[in-house]
C-alpha cells in the first residue's frame, strides 16, 4: 500500500474523490483543507516517479476529478460558494501532467454557458467528455426549459451534442460514458422529488433503452458511481434500496448490484 496524498503542504490535509488510470500509474484526487469539505484544488500523483502535480483553480472548489484510461486527460468540476443566489460553476478538461486546462461549458463563440454546470465525465479513451448543465445557450436545441441536460463534447472536433430524455420535457443528469464514448448511461427525471429512470443511449445510432430495472423490467430508483458501465456498456453497476432486484437477504438500507444489459 502506498500513500497518494500525504505531502500536500500548508493547510491542505485531506485527499478525496480518487480516480486511477487503467494501468494504475496515475491517481487524481481532490485536495481539501483541514476539515473534510469539498476540495480546494485537484492534484495528480505519478505512482511510478512519486511526482505530485497540483492544478490551479479559479473558483473556490475543485471536486471529483476523473482520468482517462491512460491518464492523459482529466476532467473535474470547479465551483464557487458565492454569490449565494447563483454561485459560479464550471467543468474543466486538463492535461494532468502539464496543468493546461480549458472549460467544457462553452458556447460556439467560446464564452461560458448561461446556467449551472456539474458532473464532469470522460470516456476511457479520453476523446469524449460529458457534463450536466441547465444552460439554454450552448448551441444544441434545448426543449425542457430551465431543466438540466447531459451534454457530450468531442474533444477532438469540439462538437457538442445535447442528450435529452425519450420524453424531451424531462431533465437528464448523471451521465457516464463507455470506454470509446459510444454509449452513455444517464438518468431522466421530472423534478427533484422524482428518482427518475436510468437509460443507456447508443450515441452513434441514437437507440435508447431502459438500463436499470427490477426482475419484471420496471425502472427502479438507483445511484451510480463515476464509472458505472464497463468498456462496452454491457454491464452496469449501481446501488438501490429496492427490495425486488435479486434473491437473498437485503441490507437495512441500500445494496450494490451489477446488471447485465442484453
Amino acid at each position: 500500500m502506498k500513500y497518494v496524498g500525504n505531502d500536500l503542504g500548508n493547510y491542505l490535509t485531506w485527499a478525496l474523490h480518487a480516480s486511477v488510470s487503467a494501468d494504475g500509474r496515475y491517481v487524481a484526487f481532490a485536495v481539501s483543507e483541514m476539515v473534510p469539505r469539498p476540495g480546494a484544488l485537484v492534484a495528480v500523483r505519478d505512482m511510478r516517479t512519486g511526482e505530485l502535480k497540483k492544478h490551479p483553480f479559479a473558483l473556490h472548489r475543485a471536486t471529483r476529478p476523473l482520468l482517462s484510461d491512460d491518464g492523459s486527460v482529466m476532467v473535474y468540476t470547479n465551483s464557487s460558494y458565492w454569490p449565494y443566489d447563483n454561485p459560479a460553476s464550471d467543468v474543466k478538461v486538463a492535461d494532468p501532467l502539464t496543468g493546461t486546462h480549458r472549460s467544457l461549458h462553452t458556447r460556439p463563440d467560446g464564452t461560458r454557458g448561461n446556467g449551472r454546470v456539474s458532473q464532469a465525465g470522460i470516456s476511457g479513451n479520453g476523446r469524449y467528455a460529458s457534463f450536466t448543465s441547465t444552460s439554454t445557450d450552448l448551441g444544441p436545441e434545448d426543449t425542457n426549459g430551465d431543466g438540466s441536460n447531459v451534454f457530450v463534447r468531442d474533444l477532438r472536433t469540439d462538437a457538442l451534442r445535447i442528450v435529452e430524455a425519450p420524453d424531451p420535457a424531462l431533465s437528464t443528469a448523471d451521465g457516464a460514458l463507455s470506454r470509446h464514448g459510444r454509449y452513455l448511461l444517464f438518468r431522466a427525471f421530472a423534478g427533484t422529488s422524482d428518482p427518475g429512470t436510468w437509460y443507456l443511449r447508443d450515441l452513434r445510432h441514437g437507440r435508447t433503452r431502459v438500463a436499470i430495472t427490477d426482475a419484471a423490467g420496471t425502472p427502479v430508483q438507483a445511484d451510480t458511481g463515476g464509472r458505472p458501465v464497463d468498456a462496452r456498456a454491457r454491464t452496469v453497476a449501481f446501488s438501490s434500496t429496492a427490495d425486488n432486484l435479486a434473491p437473498g437477504p437485503r441490507s437495512p438500507k441500500a445494496d450494490a448490484y451489477v446488471r447485465r444489459l442484453r
